[in-house]
């Protein structure tokens, strides 16, 4: 399967996506923050990254322009979850070219599909 880099600030939440992600095969790097995932990027690039929208210091969107504008990043591909996000910020993601988007709540298989759909772009 994949390396998958989750992102998302609620610790909870995190650790349920690691397992969902771990039990469908992936291998399964969970950070907190922006500012974490910059970090794990720059010692092991994933294959895809999975992201909330609203996170403080560092939004998702923030993070992907920081993976976009890293020469050897900007292949990575980014599904992003969020409860809170507008739809001026679904269309901010769109326009850098990221179409999958997940609503919070939404279910394992939800995730399994946007997952398997991304890594197969």
């Amino acid at each position: 399967m994949a390396d998958v880099l989750v992102v998302d600030d609620d610790k909870v939440l995190l650790e349920a996506l690691a397992e969902i992600l771990s039990t469908f095969g992936h291998e399964v790097c969970a950070v907190t923050s922006g500012r974490a995932a910059l970090d794990s990027i720059g010692t092991n690039p994933p294959e895809l990254i999975v992201a909330d929208v609203v996170m403080p210091g560092m939004s998702g969107v923030e993070l992907m322009e920081a993976v976009r504008a890293h020469p050897d990043w900007r292949h990575i591909p980014f599904v992003f979850i969020s409860a809170a996000a507008s739809p001026k910020t679904r269309e901010q993601i769109q326009a850098m070219g990221n179409d999958l988007f997940l609503a919070k709540p939404f279910s394992a298989e939800e995730l399994k599909r946007a997952v398997e759909a991304r890594l197969r772009q």
